[in-house]
């Protein structure tokens, strides 16, 4: 009869941790396909990625770094993701022509968000790596759909 009772415990708990597994770790691109964007932090900013393809960085408290842009997935693998954008800063100064391009590796996302910030700003809980950073004339925004994501100076 024990033996009964602890299969079924251990059958209903491998069950019940296979079924949590599935349902709560997802890909970074189907949470912006199927929500319209994903928001993540580095517990300095918020990295917003939305469904049109623009891309928003921003402090999490009154001052910091600030990027306005695009992004889009590496072809090769959608878990990188290229943002092209300008690079301000939020109640400071900034050079108007500082564009960048960044490269981030998102791992896939536990089902948990928090609220962060001063706006409490839903993100979701998850590990992810700058894998490359360059900046230049080869980092410029291309597209004219581009130009509305941009920042215009003061």
């Amino acid at each position: 009869m024990k033996s009964i009772i602890l299969l079924s415990f251990i059958i209903c708990t491998t069950f019940h941790i296979c079924a949590f597994a599935t349902d709560t770790w997802r890909e970074p691109i189907d949470v912006i396909s199927k929500e319209g964007q994903l928001c993540i932090t580095d517990g300095s900013s918020i990295y917003t990625f939305k469904k049109d393809g623009t891309f928003e960085l921003r402090p999490v408290g009154m001052s910091g770094r600030e990027i306005k842009g695009i992004w889009k997935t590496k072809k090769d693998n959608s878990a990188l993701m290229e943002i092209t954008g300008q690079w301000i800063w939020m109640n400071g100064e900034f050079s108007p022509n500082d564009f960048r391009k960044m490269v981030l590796a998102i791992y896939p996302l536990s089902g948990e968000k928090e609220k962060v910030g001063l706006s409490n700003t839903e993100v979701y809980k998850c590990y992810f790596v700058i894998e490359e950073l360059s900046k230049g004339p080869s980092a410029s925004i291309t597209s004219t759909n581009d130009v509305s994501a941009i920042h215009s100076p003061p």
